[in-house]
Formats: structure tokens, sequence, C-alpha cells
């Protein structure tokens, strides 16, 4: 099955109640890979931030405010 119209199909086959589990299973799925991705995100982007910080306070040469946006960005 590659495709989502074989899925479906086959989704269309299962008693309903198994069709409600399948979709409860999946929005859990969903949700746990949503929330996942965001924090590693946000600790990733919450550690940069603090890198650049740093730099700033450190007498490093200081950096504009488009150098930070872009370096946050990953430019």
């Amino acid at each position: 099955m590659k495709t989502l119209s074989e899925l479906e199909t086959v989704v269309d086959c299962l008693p309903l109640a198994e069709q409600e589990e399948l979709l409860r299973h999946l929005e859990a799925r969903l949700r746990h890979q949503r929330s996942a991705g965001n924090s590693a995100s946000r600790e990733e982007w919450m550690r940069r931030l603090d890198a650049l910080r740093a730099q700033i306070g450190a007498g490093a040469p200081r950096l504009t405010g488009e150098q930070i946006i872009a370096e946050l960005r990953g430019e």
C-alpha cells in the first residue's frame, strides 16, 4: 500500500469501531511527533540565542540586528 487512495480503500473495509480506533491512534501519534519536533526546535533555537547573547556580551565584535536574525534563521 503506497498511496493514500489504497490506504483509504483498506480503511473503508474496516468496521466503524476499528476505523475510530485507528483514527485515535494516528491522532495520538501525530500529537507526539509534533510536540517532540517543537521541543527540539525550541531547544536548538534557545541554544543558538544563548550563544549569540554570549558573543555580544563577551567583548566580541558586535553583531547587527540583521546579522542576529540571519544567524537564527540559519542563513
